[in-house]
């Protein structure tokens, strides 16, 4: 149950996901999901480095788009929050790196 860490370009906006599917059990679903995202000082910025509009569920795998950030305000950690249909909890976290050469 990882989400891989990342390094982009503050241009960059693409899809990371969180996979659940090794503590989820066979037909269990996703039911509800919370992305938060807070940059190196601990400050929320979920509005600003997530597209509000792309959180989708495919499977066991909840998906976000990352978008934007700041270097100096680097690393980003994400953290994707799912409630299952069967009432778990589970969470996953992952560092979005900026860097621009």
């Amino acid at each position: 149950m990882a989400l891989t860490s990342t390094t982009k370009q503050s241009y960059e906006k693409y899809f990371i996901h969180g996979d659940f599917s090794t503590v989820m059990d066979t037909g269990e679903t996703i039911a509800s999901n919370e992305i938060i995202a807070v940059d190196n000082t601990g400050e929320v910025v979920t509005g600003t480095i997530i597209d509000p509009s792309s959180p989708f569920v495919d499977e066991m795998k909840q998906y976000v788009r990352i978008q934007g950030g700041e270097q100096a305000k680097s690393p980003y950690k994400i953290t994707i929050r799912i409630i299952t249909d069967q009432g778990n909890k589970w969470e996953v976290d992952a560092l979005v790196k900026i860097k621009e050469l």
